[in-house]
């Protein structure tokens, strides 16, 4: 168990979930789907996410197709590392999807992992833009914390205010 894993013991699944869709969603800036696509599934995973999280139930069906689809639009980067941001955005979004059936805070703690590699390897100061996500990641976590015994939602989260904005 990592470091993130640890702290994020105990929290509710709801809001596990939440805080993966977050962490997805921070990074999704930074997703440019080939060939000038949209980052519809992207989208979709995270809404997924979010939805879950806020009480809905999800089919499981519906998850492994939009998991299909956002994988299917990730990119390799052994074939261009420039790539970077884009799959691990992409990474993010699909672990929230698999924080909807993972219990447990690893797929959540994957989905930070993600969107970290993400910020970083987008970043012209690299060093700069980790110190900054650390900081988002320990303000996010506390929200999620505020939230454990409340009802999780969306606005909750993302109207949190934080000092670094991202998009």
């Amino acid at each position: 168990m990592n470091a993130i894993e640890e702290k994020l013991q105990g929290f509710k699944h709801r809001v596990l979930v939440a805080l993966a869709a977050a962490a997805a969603e921070r990074a999704s800036c930074f997703f440019k789907a080939p060939g000038g696509l949209n980052h519809r599934a992207l989208l979709e995973a995270i809404q997924m996410a979010w939805d879950y999280a806020q009480g809905s139930g999800i089919a499981p069906q519906r998850i492994s197709t939009v998991r299909s689809e956002l994988s299917a639009l990730i990119p390799n980067i052994r074939d261009d590392v420039d790539k970077q941001p884009t799959m691990s955005a992409g990474v993010a979004g699909l672990y929230a999807l698999d924080a909807i059936s993972d219990p447990t805070p690893r797929s959540t703690a994957r989905a930070f992992s993600a969107a970290l590699d993400a910020v970083i390897s987008a970043a012209e100061n690299p060093e700069t833009a980790e110190d900054a996500e650390m900081s988002w990641r320990q303000f996010i976590l506390g929200v999620g914390q505020s939230v454990q015994e409340g009802s999780v939602t969306r606005a909750a989260f993302l109207n949190a205010e934080h000092p670094l904005k991202l998009h």
